[in-house]
């Protein structure tokens, strides 16, 4: 009996269908895991599997290094390291469209949004005018060769960062050989912004003297500032800090209080008697005697509040 070998293989081996490169995810999204990361981690790089779990995802789950990927097509993390040392950290294109105040964040929305190669690609394959759903659907899958799946994955994402990032029909952005090309326009979501915390606004009459504009004060770049009013004007408050970095303002607060607020005295008022009306500079408050409240004067005089008209135009406060 003649010896039996093992069937063999056949030659070929089926390669399973696979869609070109896309980001998984909308720049929206994108924006949303990187102020979780910006939350956790600031500006340190982490192993991916922490980032994953830093942004709500389980450290090895697909869905986390869809995540990742696709920040990292709209550029908006850095990489270090490889295999299982591999770590991430937010990009300075990241941590500045953070700040909704920079100057430059639109334009910024705008280049990350068509930052990766397909989203490009659709932009300036449809223009201004741009596509049906079906239309880019079938070129997906037809031409490009995606799945259907990952088509109708890409579709849904790639509009709603078109919209999010307000692109219109004037708008440039540089490709990769540098040459300029057209951008079409999605209308965007307005209610979108109702999710931003307030821009900064710098307080009335800081003005910068050469450009004759608003200046803000010196703070650190790339932080976020809500604007607290006061009387005396806004004071910025740097958002996304840690309760242990609350609780250190308040405390901090408390103790250089007496430097911080100023004293209610001296004060300019009108000292009126029956014998005269007499300016005077109230230094401070003397107390109580029969149910009225003395001052005392400058010059060491008591004088009650029933005889006192402060000048508010005048106050030295």
């Amino acid at each position: 009996m003649a010896d039996q070998t093992p069937a063999q293989p056949p030659a070929e081996s089926k390669t399973k269908d696979r869609s070109p490169n896309y980001p998984a995810i909308g720049l929206r999204r994108a924006l949303e895991l990187v102020q979780k990361l910006w939350d956790s981690d600031k500006r340190q790089p982490v192993l991916t599997p922490r980032a994953a779990v830093n942004m709500g995802f389980t450290a090895k789950s697909s869905a986390g290094q869809l995540a990742i990927a696709a920040m990292r097509k709209y550029g908006l993390l850095d990489t270090e390291g490889s295999g299982d040392q591999r770590k991430v950290k937010l990009s300075e294109t990241a941590i500045g469209l953070l700040n909704p105040s920079a100057s430059n964040r639109e334009q910024m929305l705008k280049e990350a949004a068509l930052k990766p190669a397909i989203h490009a690609e659709l932009w300036n394959k449809y223009g201004f005018e741009g596509a049906s759903p079906g239309a880019i659907h079938d070129y997906l899958v037809f031409e490009r060769k995606f799945t259907e799946q990952a088509a109708t994955i890409l579709i849904d994402q790639y509009k709603d960062t078109i919209a999010f990032a307000k692109l219109a029909d004037g708008d440039k952005i540089q490709d990769v050989q540098g040459a300029q090309t057209q951008t079409t326009y999605v209308p965007p979501n307005p209610a979108a912004d109702l999710l931003k915390p307030p821009a900064y606004t710098p307080p009335k009459g800081a003005f910068d003297s050469t450009a004759g504009k608003q200046t803000l004060p010196p703070m650190t770049a790339n932080i976020r500032y809500l604007p607290i009013p006061l009387d005396i004007g806004d004071a910025p408050i740097p958002v996304g800090m840690s309760n242990s970095d609350f609780d250190l303002l308040l405390e901090t607060l408390k103790l250089w209080k007496k430097k911080i607020v100023r004293s209610e005295y001296p004060r300019s008022a009108i000292w009126k008697n029956k014998d005269h009306d007499k300016p005077v500079t109230i230094a401070g408050m003397m107390g109580e005697k029969d149910g009225e409240k003395y001052y005392q004067s400058s010059e060491g005089t008591g004088i009650p509040a029933s005889e006192l008209t402060f000048d508010v135009e005048g106050d030295q406060r």
